[in-house]
C-alpha cells in the first residue's frame, strides 16, 4: 500500500507541475523586439516557485532572501 501511496503522490506532482514553453517565449521576444522578456522573466520565476512548491522545495523568494543576507553578512565582514 505504501508503494503505491508514493506512486499516486509522483503521478500527482508531475500532473501539477508547471513547464514554461521557452521556444515560444523565444519567439514573442523577438516579435516584440525585446519587449517579451520582462514577462518571460517573471512567468519563468512564478512557473519555477511553483514547481519548488509541489515538490517541497523553497520557494525562490526565501532562496533570494537567504542569498542577499549571506552577501550582506560577508561584505560587513570583509568591511571591517
Amino acid at each position: 500500500m505504501a508503494q503505491q501511496q508514493t506512486t499516486d503522490e509522483r503521478i500527482l506532482r508531475e500532473l501539477q507541475h508547471r513547464d514554461t514553453n521557452h521556444l515560444l517565449h523565444l519567439v514573442a521576444s523577438i516579435f516584440t523586439g525585446g519587449l517579451w522578456i520582462i514577462p518571460w522573466v517573471i512567468i519563468s520565476q512564478l512557473n519555477s516557485s511553483h514547481n519548488r512548491k509541489v515538490d517541497g522545495g523553497l520557494p525562490w523568494t526565501m532562496i533570494l532572501i537567504a542569498i542577499l543576507v549571506i552577501c550582506i553578512g560577508l561584505s560587513k565582514l570583509y568591511t571591517g
